[in-house]
């Protein structure tokens, strides 16, 4: 096995040869030293395809693992999107079924209420009891939603409460159950003060209800007046300029 050592010995005996006049070895000296630089050079071209191979192994390895990665986040994306996708014709789906059922418990408490104004007979109370129990049925079907909703109503309506411990659910809650006794007053709100949020919706169905400042503070649990004054001014803030 050659070297680079090895050519620098034999290049030194060419030299000191031809220095000395012997050229007869310094011939062969020189035929040595092309010799072993050919070798030399053979085995750093060899080595640069060697090299060159490995690199493009590495770089085609990297390739693929890139691709593969990519393929993974695209099949990711599309499997969230699908999902996401059904869950919102899921959440339309569920929506669109409530909307229903709070117009039907909303006919239904208002026929209730007028077959109370009349007079008392078998036929009426059949109605009535056939109508209760479909305000069960659906109360039941959404026991969350209008179970808590009812209490939260009834905890402002019925009881003199207030909101003080409510947290943004408790609103959502307490403004879906209110959607089957008044959806055209949270209608109208929600037409007039675009962006509106629960608990805004909630002071604007107290002030529709004619609570008072006051009334309203104490239900709200509001201790200061400019806190009281900072609401009613964001909410008017809220409100759609063609009804001002």
């Amino acid at each position: 096995m050659v070297s680079y050592p090895q050519l620098i010995a034999y290049e030194e005996f060419y030299n000191h040869y031809k220095l000395i006049g012997d050229y007869q070895k310094a011939a062969k000296m020189a035929d040595v030293v092309i010799s072993i630089k050919n070798i030399l050079i053979n085995w750093v071209n060899d080595y640069k395809v060697s090299q060159n191979g490995l690199k493009f192994d590495f770089d085609r390895q990297q390739l693929e693992n890139q691709n593969r990665f990519q393929r993974w986040i695209i099949a990711f994306v599309i499997l969230v999107a699908a999902m996401v996708f059904l869950v919102v014709i899921q959440k339309r789906r569920y929506e669109r079924e409530l909307s229903v059922n709070r117009q039907i418990l909303k006919e239904s408490r208002d026929r209730i209420d007028e077959l109370n104004t009349l007079e008392k007979s078998d036929e009426t109370d059949k109605e009535i009891q056939r109508l209760q129990r479909k305000i069960t049925e659906i109360e039941t079907r959404y026991a969350e939603i209008y179970h808590d909703g009812k209490i939260l109503y009834d905890s402002i309506f019925v009881h003199n409460g207030n909101s003080g411990q409510w947290n943004k659910k408790d609103y959502e809650k307490f403004l879906e159950y209110f959607k089957t006794i008044d959806l055209s007053l949270l209608a109208q709100i929600d037409d007039e003060y675009p962006g509106i949020n629960p608990r805004q919706t909630f002071y604007k169905i107290l002030v529709s209800k004619g609570f008072d400042k006051p009334a309203i503070m104490k239900t709200m649990a509001i201790q200061e007046d400019v806190t009281f004054r900072a609401l009613k001014s964001k909410v008017e803030g809220l409100r759609r300029k063609d009804k001002q």
